[in-house]
């Protein structure tokens, strides 16, 4: 209970952490039994008219959004009589990226690594759905006991936002906070994961300021291969900086596997697991705030004052991050000295929150799929129901024969697919390494260079053109990323187990599939037979990893084919799937 008003639904078990932004509560759900953190904002944030707005705008946009790197929410409740309000979310077993570093020091290149991508990741989610972090710093990332990373709080800062240890030149200046600046702010944290500071330490508010505004970008204190990551997020000029979190993303992964190798996520998640471990056994309070952010507008009246004029508002929500306490406590960590409890940044394990059951917003508990067919099966109807996706993808093999692309597609056929994408070779020359604009609707590809041109979409190149090669790219990324593919390796497999996917803290948001898959079978299917057919049946191997949501509409799909007489030797496709059926339909360019 919080002043007088309790989240109605629940009952609380114990206080776990509070701070600027409000106080955290487990709690349990009176119906399901589902335990849960519920977070009490403060009346700095209700107090904050514009904030309040723009946050019951920004839930209802993300109401259908899930992805595995950001905090689910289950509701947001507002009582315009009591003039509270509360969010609803899972309860999560993880320690603050806070305090990671504060305990163990610099995580290294791919504990770093690891931390960036699924944050990119994160953001890449949000920013489809037209929504901005606003106040990304290491106390709203969650490193879990696995290594994996959450973020939190999107949304969540007001007006202005950011913290000034990692606020963009241009929000010094009273800009709004983008895009871009999120980029900045995440490169800065990249930066201090990797050197144990931020790239321009706090003295005073003015230096502060001056650093980063115009202070030199000290790329020469991280390791060389990371510099030019560094070097770009980092830009003092918003525009130099990547176009999108998906795009940045493409550049780390280019860099991490050219600099450490294809296994160097798993062994960022492994450093990471190992430091949080640590972490959680270790006694630590948060240390003072960094300088205040620059002046912010007078804030003027709570909810219920010119809000709603219901008694109390319920809103369902997706996976919005969640609302964090600035000093990184409660859920995702800090000490609770306030009640006399610990939470989990203080070691003390809380127990994963059990699947919610059909309720406001909440999924039932998946079941795995018993054979590969039946798997098939489940995921083409569930295709079939949404027809779109957003993907990103990343193709890699020896030498310079490598693709990259992101952007949409939607199944018009029971063979075809339309995309819509951005696709270039990362390693390859000036014919293949810029990014263009493609539009694939059949045999036919229709490259952006200069105006649109038309190219065949095929596995070889009919030419060494601009409209040539991206229509072979876009070609071998259709036939890879597609949802026949997807299909194709399952129809194919000769092996095949499941186990729970708990990309959410503990929470099943559905299974991993991880199988083999015959070449000969996939060579003769007709929607994906170039992309195989140029593999040997018994000199290759396929080996697939497959992650599908409760809904059954795939996440991520990681497919190897390796050279039988020397594993080290493979090509890789690397695909996540978000916001599907959330594109308009695709054709072919006037």
């Amino acid at each position: 209970m919080t002043d007088g008003w309790t989240a109605p639904g629940f009952f609380h078990v114990r206080e776990l952490g509070g701070g600027s932004s409000g106080r955290i509560f487990q709690a349990v759900d009176d119906i399901t039994g589902t335990e849960v953190a519920i977070k009490y904002l403060s009346d700095r944030l209700l107090g904050d008219n514009a904030f309040v707005t723009r946050f019951r705008e920004e839930s209802r946009l993300l109401a259908h959004l899930e992805d595995p790197n950001l905090v689910d929410f289950y509701d947001y409740v507002e009582s315009t009589t009591e003039g509270r309000a509360a969010v609803i979310m899972e309860l999560v077993d993880g320690v603050s990226l806070r305090k990671v570093l504060a305990t163990q020091g610099p995580a290294g290149p791919l504990g770093a690594l690891a931390v960036l991508s699924g944050s990119l990741l994160a953001m890449a989610a949000a920013h489809q759905a037209r929504i901005v972090h606003r106040d990304y710093k290491p106390a709203n990332v969650l490193i879990r006991r696995d290594g994996l990373s959450k973020v939190v709080d999107v949304g969540v800062a007001s007006r202005a936002g950011g913290a000034p240890l990692y606020l963009a030149p241009e929000q010094w200046l009273g800009a709004p906070p983008d895009q871009a600046a999120d980029l900045y702010a995440a490169t800065a944290v990249f930066f201090e994961c990797l050197t144990g500071s931020p790239p321009y330490p706090a003295k005073s508010s003015t230096a502060l300021e001056k650093a980063h505004r115009s202070g030199p970008i000290p790329i020469e204190s991280v390791p060389g291969p990371l510099r030019d990551l560094i070097a770009a997020g980092l830009a003092k000029d918003a525009a130099a900086r990547p176009a999108s979190a998906a795009e940045f993303l493409g550049h780390l992964e280019d860099a991490a596997v050219e600099a450490y190798g294809p296994a160097w996520e798993a062994q960022g998640h492994g450093r990471l697991a190992e430091m949080t471990t640590l972490a959680s056994m270790t006694d630590w309070t948060p240390p003072v705030p960094a300088p205040p952010s620059p002046p912010q507008p007078a804030i003027l009246v709570r909810p219920g004052t010119g809000g709603s004029h219901r008694a109390s508002v319920l809103i369902g929500v997706g996976a919005v991050a969640a609302i964090a306490v600035a000093a990184g406590v409660a859920l995702y960590g800090a000490n609770s000295r306030a009640s006399g409890h610990q939470a989990a940044d203080t070691g003390r394990t809380l127990s994963p929150a059990p699947t919610p059951a059909s309720s406001g917003g909440r999924t039932t508990a998946p079941r795995s799929a018993a054979t590969p067919d039946g798997l098939a099966a489940q995921i083409s109807r569930a295709v079939s129901d949404r027809k779109t996706a957003s993907f990103v993808y990343r193709r890699t093999a020896a030498g310079n024969d490598a693709t990259s692309a992101t952007g949409a597609f939607r199944v018009s056929s029971k063979t075809t697919t339309a995309y819509d994408m951005t696709v270039w070779n990362p390693a390859g020359g000036p014919e293949s390494n810029k990014k263009l604009r493609t539009i694939l609707v059949g045999g036919i590809a229709y490259v952006a260079s200069g105006g649109w041109h038309p190219a065949p979409a095929v596995r070889v190149p009919a030419g060494r053109d601009a409209p040539h090669v991206y229509g072979s790219m876009a070609a071998n990324t259709r036939w890879a990323t597609s949802t026949f593919n997807v299909l194709a390796l399952l129809h194919a497999s000769t092996t095949m187990k499941a186990v729970p996917w708990t990309a959410a803290g503990g929470t099943v948001k559905g299974f991993s599939y991880s199988g083999a898959a015959a070449l000969a079978k996939l060579g003769r299917e007709q929607s994906v037979a170039p992309l195989y057919e140029q593999y040997p049946d018994g000199r290759f191997k396929v080996v697939y990893t497959l992650k599908v949501g409760a809904d059954h509409l795939p996440q991520r799909l990681d497919v190897k084919l390796q050279w039988v007489a020397a594993p080290s030797k493979q090509t890789t496709f690397h695909i996540v799937y978000s916001r599907w059926g959330r594109k308009a339909a695709i054709t072919a360019p006037v």
